[in-house]
């Protein structure tokens, strides 16, 4: 029963992932141009005064927020459900280990449990081009303040 279910969890995956792959590259692309607009406006409208707007960073927050959630939404939750369908082999091959008080049955089913697990890595990419994981938040997050800092020295005044 367990393998059933666990078989049509990584189909349900697979699923979602090639359904969902170009939106959800299109969505990173949007994300990223969002935060690289914010973060360019809040530096341009903050640094040429030489003193700090707290409306204008106010605005710039409320802005920022909800792109950095969908950011975090996204990533965080692929990551955390690769991490928890990819430790289930660990617990299975910890039930065999441990199976004294099993029956010779249950003990062959966690076994061939344990080898459907071999070929079956739950894991989320985008279109194929990258995983959708930590790796992927923290790339997203760097690429808007590496390039406001390259904008802004180049800014017409």
């Amino acid at each position: 029963m367990l393998r059933i279910n666990h078989n049509k969890m990584c189909k349900t995956a697979r699923l979602v992932v090639s359904t969902y792959g170009v939106y959800l590259v299109l969505e990173l692309l949007n994300v990223s141009a969002d935060l690289i607009t914010v973060l360019y406006l809040t530096t341009d409208l903050v640094i040429p005064e030489g003193y700090m707007r707290i409306d204008a960073v106010g605005w710039c927050s409320v802005w920022l927020i909800p792109h950095a959630a969908k950011l975090i939404g996204i990533t965080r939750t692929c990551q955390l459900v690769s991490n928890c369908g990819n430790h289930t082999s660990v617990l299975v091959s910890k039930l065999v280990l441990l199976s004294r008080p099993y029956s010779s049955n249950t003990i062959t089913q966690l076994q061939t449990f344990c080898h459907q697990f071999l070929p079956t890595k739950v894991h989320f990419c985008a279109c194929d081009f990258f995983e959708l994981n930590n790796t992927t938040l923290g790339s997203v997050a760097k690429v808007p303040i590496t390039y406001v800092t390259v904008l802004l020295p180049n800014r017409t005044v």
